[in-house]
């Protein structure tokens, strides 16, 4: 996977593989459509990587409470559920302001996204937790993510086949995730059983 300079887009690298007639994958109309086109987009988050029936509010909860655990192991004692609150908050804010920066046509920094860095970092000044912990809080987010997701190995399969017939495949996600962590859940999946 490489990711293209600041999109936050990833382009899927795969194994050259030998191309499969796109019969059966596609309808008739749409297998020809495709043969003319040179690049094959796709969403990451329930097209690409599908997600079982776990609200975004419980991954978020379950994610902080486990945060909270590693913090009180580190000697933070702070309430699982003031963690929780905060970062529910924070985020809850983080996207009214990019609404409301949007309406009102000012530039917010970062072209218009939220991202989870950002979100992890005010909350950690917010309950007084030191901004070395943001990577745990990252890496405990995505162990989340990938505890709640599946492989569209279908989808997988006809990107990995258009990839092989030399067409550039690129994940798209509107999600506050950055580059790295879409590549890091991308490849968690795409490896071989």
């Amino acid at each position: 996977m490489r990711p293209d300079a600041g999109t936050g887009q990833v382009t899927i690298a795969q194994p050259k593989l030998k191309p499969e007639p796109l019969a059966g994958v596609l309808p008739r109309a749409g297998a020809a459509a495709v043969q003319q086109i040179d690049t094959v987009s796709t969403d990451v988050f329930d097209t690409l990587l599908l997600r079982r029936p776990v609200s975004e509010r419980q991954r978020i909860v379950d994610g902080e409470r486990r945060f909270a655990a590693c913090l009180a192991h580190e000697g933070y004692a702070i309430d699982a559920d003031i963690v929780v609150d905060t970062r529910l908050t924070v985020q809850r804010l983080a996207f009214r302001a990019l609404n409301v920066g949007a309406v009102a046509g000012n530039a917010i920094q970062g072209a218009g996204e939220v991202r989870l860095r950002d979100i992890v970092s005010r909350q950690l000044r917010l309950v007084g937790v030191p901004q070395a912990f943001v990577g745990d809080r990252i890496a405990i987010e995505l162990e989340v993510e990938r505890e709640s997701l599946r492989p569209n190995r279908r989808l997988a399969r006809f990107l990995a086949c258009q990839r092989a017939a030399g067409r550039r495949v690129v994940a798209i996600s509107d999600t506050t995730l950055d580059t790295a962590a879409l590549e890091a859940l991308i490849g968690h999946f795409s490896r071989p059983a």
